[in-house]
């Protein structure tokens, strides 16, 4: 089991387990939040797994309900996420623009980039070859992604757009008062609930598969 911060946006988001690109069928059903980062007021909508109380507070263990993706290049041999400088209003737009040339809507959402769902995502989800991807240089094992897209930076380099297949779940601070919203962390809180949001997560998963033998036993009566 791993739980390492991202190292594109911010340490809230925690890549753990094994695949699960869709929010789980009923009888499991799951409330939907924001995650909201402040500064800007963007969005970032999720699912809610597990909650607990620290120092009076609420943190929770969220899934982004869109795919989250990431901006990648060929590094040598390697397949690694882009040097977050790079991402400048206007490869952003060039990443947005490759994306709708493939019917998927790319969304700049706080914390980790999304996907919108959609027949198209789905076909590439379905059909498409995973690649291997490796979050840094020091990742010697990697893991797999689906390429979305791909255009030329203003230099002429290739960045493709990609879809990590492990689920990736973020650390929320529940806002007092505001609802279904909650607030990215700060590092050090995160640092102090993170080993147990993991045993929650490890806890929620067991739920996922439960859910999904019940399917199958159904599928099969």
């Amino acid at each position: 089991m791993r739980c390492t911060p991202h190292p594109r946006r911010h340490s809230a988001l925690h890549r753990l387990f094994r695949p699960r690109l869709r929010p789980p069928d009923p009888p499991l059903v799951l409330s939907q939040v924001d995650l909201l980062e402040e500064s800007s007021g963007r969005i970032l909508p999720c699912f809610l797994a597990a909650q607990l109380k620290y120092n009076s507070e609420t943190f929770a263990a969220l899934y982004p309900v869109d795919a989250p993706v990431s901006l990648a290049e060929m590094v040598g041999d390697r397949l690694m996420p882009i040097d977050p400088a790079r991402e400048t209003p206007e490869l952003m737009e060039l990443a947005k623009g490759a994306c709708a040339e493939s019917g998927i809507t790319l969304l700049e959402t706080p914390v980790v980039l999304t996907a919108s769902s959609g027949p198209e995502l789905d076909a590439i989800e379905d059909e498409g070859e995973p690649v291997e991807f490796a979050d840094d240089e020091e990742d010697d094992e990697g893991e797999e992604a689906l390429i979305l897209a791909q255009f030329d930076d203003q230099e002429g380099a290739s960045i493709m757009v990609v879809q990590t297949l492990d689920p990736l779940y973020v650390v929320g601070k529940e806002m007092a008062g505001k609802g279904k919203r909650y607030s990215i962390p700060s590092d050090e809180e995160i640092d102090a609930v993170s080993d147990a949001i993991e045993e929650l997560v490890v806890e929620f998963e067991d739920q996922l598969d439960a859910a999904d033998d019940d399917d199958d036993d159904e599928y099969d009566a």
